[in-house]
């Protein structure tokens, strides 16, 4: 399945930007660049378009940046 959904907790509302990038930066997606309430939230990500490889994602808010990694792997 080449699609998922996303989830991340906004403790406060503010500007939220979430994006996913290839290790050796070859691809940038957006997923999410907007102000968000505070809560629960989810975000669809399509990694059909992607290569297989690894990829970092990264979430920034006004006062915090956190950080991780994934692999995408068609069959």
């Amino acid at each position: 399945n080449d699609s998922t959904q996303i989830h991340f907790f906004v403790p406060e509302a503010g500007h939220i930007k979430l994006i996913i990038e290839s290790t050796i930066r070859t691809a940038e997606v957006v997923i999410a660049d907007a102000d968000f309430s505070p809560g629960e939230h989810f975000a669809q990500f399509d990694a059909s378009t992607l290569p297989d490889g690894l990829y970092n994602y990264r979430l920034e808010t006004a006062g915090l940046i956190t950080t991780g990694g994934f692999i995408v792997l068609h069959k």
